[in-house]
């Protein structure tokens, strides 16, 4: 890989004072500065005889897991780009914001991707501003993806009266570097898209409709390049895939089924065909596609891998099984495949098969994600509960110590997976102890993984401890409001009869609602409407650690006290060194006494602006 252009001066200066044998620990330093987190070696970099000149580093970089490849979606491997926030100082909002010298900084990457990749390329993205430019655009050809990125600075000050089109602006930037790329599991449609320019040309202007959400313009388009050229599987598949997002759920299958035949060893067409299929409640039909491809295309994983997935929802474990073999036999080391593969051994009441092949998807993926997921196949189906505690502990362990470095000045968006993550965790390693028979620590992480994000199996989980604790009044509350959730388990209506035979159990939405807010007051108490939306950080206490407000200009007077009095409706249950990071909205009404706090659900947020 190799950048040019003008790097920050203090590490042009670094690289100059270390000379050529030192070059290599200075890169390694740079990287892991930049976020790259690999190994640096070879490294080359033209010379350095002027600071005013652009140069030239190349460098080879090792790295063993790159950005989110397991679950088949990357981001372009791209240094950060530099660009000085807005101050959140309210005395220092009007100031100009210093860009320095105006410069222009291109990135360019080519990722070779694995055979019958496709990739779901972001929008182009190009913005204006008087004070500077952006361009991202994404292709595929070739199983190569390129990215392309160019940041354009046109002066030294961004003026106090241009600060709103300078947020917004950084804010679109934010967006573009921290989407990442789906790989459609490495098995997506052919790239030879048609062979009819009239329709390559309709299909783009649907796509550019598309991204402006203009369904029915885009709708229109796609529905024109078929017509121009009906063997165009692009076409049919984004038809299919507009009319299932407006409901036309018979219509898209008939789209899909199309695409299909026109790509049969194709992975993508199977995939918007089964999902269409799985909505109508028809596996059958589902799995049977899934065999297709299976037959048509031997060599592609995905087939046996959703085939299996299908077996098991259907309770055809022995089956499910054969299926998810013959997966791991294509992608050996496949840990959510081992896990997969060990349910339905366990199911298929084939014990030692089942032990024997979570505890090796635990060995070949030690990530905290991998040891919750084999933690919690363990416990579910009550298998080797000892290991099953060592691999939730771990993975709490490690989770914890990652939200302990979480700062609100600079914030990371991995760091708004960490919520639902740690509930997940310590969900899992409750229900270990709820297998052992050990209650109260049970009771003590499924609760307050429960308070962090309302998941549905969460409650059901709580409500089972509380049930065998013989806690009757608040295993109905916490089946109540799993159920107000709309997502709950099959069974959780079961479990609630069982305690309290009858019609729904009131009051449920009104708990769930009572989670996520709080009362607090606010002195002085604004004489009309506001609102202001921010993070706040939680420790052990439960305390407010740290709030940051996302539009500063907004905040106003009380609101940051309001915050840090508020009573929160969360728990800690251990002594580690865990912090929760929350978003969430402070607003007051003149004709209410106390203002309200309304905690986002933890799912619902996707950016630090």
């Amino acid at each position: 890989m190799t950048f040019r252009g003008d790097l920050e001066l203090g590490y042009r200066q670094a690289l100059r004072a270390a000379g050529q044998p030192q070059w290599n620990d200075v890169m390694q330093k740079i990287s892991q500065n930049l976020g790259f987190g690999g190994t640096v070696s070879d490294v080359t970099a033209t010379p350095l005889e002027a600071t005013d000149k652009p140069f030239e580093i190349g460098y080879g970089y090792k790295r063993e897991k790159y950005s989110d490849w397991e679950n088949r979606q990357i981001a372009p491997p791209f240094p950060p780009i530099f660009l000085p926030d807005v101050s959140d100082d309210k005395d220092a909002i009007l100031k100009p914001i210093e860009l320095g010298s105006p410069a222009v900084s291109d990135y360019k990457a080519a990722i070779d991707l694995p055979p019958n990749s496709a990739p779901q390329l972001p929008a182009v993205v190009h913005l204006t501003e008087d004070f500077a430019e952006y361009t991202a655009t994404y292709s595929f050809s070739g199983g190569v993806l390129h990215a392309e990125r160019r940041l354009t600075t046109k002066v030294h000050l961004v003026r106090a009266d241009q600060l709103s089109a300078y947020r917004k602006f950084v804010k679109l930037i934010v967006a573009d570097v921290t989407t990442l790329i789906s790989l459609s599991g490495g098995s997506g449609l052919k790239q030879d898209v048609s062979g009819n320019a009239e329709a390559r040309e309709l299909f783009e202007q649907g796509r550019q409709s598309w991204e402006l959400h203009d369904l029915a313009a885009a709708m229109d388009h796609f529905q024109r390049a078929v017509d121009k050229d009906p063997k165009f599987a692009q076409g049919w598949l984004a038809l299919g895939t507009l009319q299932a997002a407006t409901g036309q759920t018979d219509k898209a299958i008939e789209e899909f089924r199309i695409a299909v035949t026109l790509e049969p060893d194709q992975a993508l067409p199977y995939q918007a065909l089964t999902s269409a299929l799985l909505r109508q409640h028809r596996p059958e039909d589902a799995l049977k596609s899934w065999l297709d491809l299976e037959r048509a295309a031997p060599q592609n994983p995905d087939a046996p891998e959703h085939a299996g997935a299908i077996l098991i929802n259907l309770k055809r474990y022995s089956e499910a099984a054969a299926q998810l073999e013959a997966a791991l036999r294509l992608e050996p080391d496949r840990s959510e495949l081992l896990v997969q593969l060990g349910t339905a051994y366990a199911r298929a009441d084939d014990t030692e098969k089942a032990v024997a092949t979570l505890r090796r998807s635990a060995e070949v993926d030690t990530s905290a994600n991998n040891l919750n997921s084999v933690a919690y196949a363990l416990a579910d189906d009550n298998l080797d509960l000892n290991a099953a505690l060592k691999y939730a502990g771990q993975a709490v362990g490690d989770e914890e110590k990652q939200t302990a470095t979480i700062d609100l000045e600079h914030l990371d968006p991995s760091n708004l997976k960490t919520p639902s993550a740690l509930a997940a965790y310590w969900d899992t390693l409750g229900w270990v102890h709820f297998r052992m028979g050990e209650l109260e620590r049970a009771e003590r992480y499924v609760d307050a993984a429960w308070r962090i994000g309302q998941d549905p199996i969460v409650g059901d989980h709580l409500g089972q401890v509380y049930a065998k604790e013989g806690k009757k009044e608040q295993a109905i509350s916490a089946y109540s409001v799993a159920l107000a959730t709309g997502r709950a388990p099959d069974d959780t209506r079961a479990r609630l009869d069982a305690l309290r035979p009858g019609p729904n159990v009131a009051g449920g939405p009104i708990q769930l609602q009572e989670m996520r807010t709080a009362k607090t007051k606010v002195i002085p108490k604004p004489p009309h409407h506001m609102a202001v939306e921010f993070f706040v950080l939680f420790a052990p206490g439960p305390k407010v650690a740290a709030v940051r407000f996302l539009n500063p200009q907004d905040q106003f007077p009380g609101a940051l006290e309001g915050v840090k009095s508020a009573k929160f409706d969360l728990s800690f249950p251990d002594n580690g060194p865990e912090q929760i990071l929350r978003r969430g909205y402070l607003d007051c009404e003149p004709e209410i006494a106390d203002c309200t706090i309304a905690l986002v659900p933890v799912s619902d947020v996707r950016s630090v602006n």
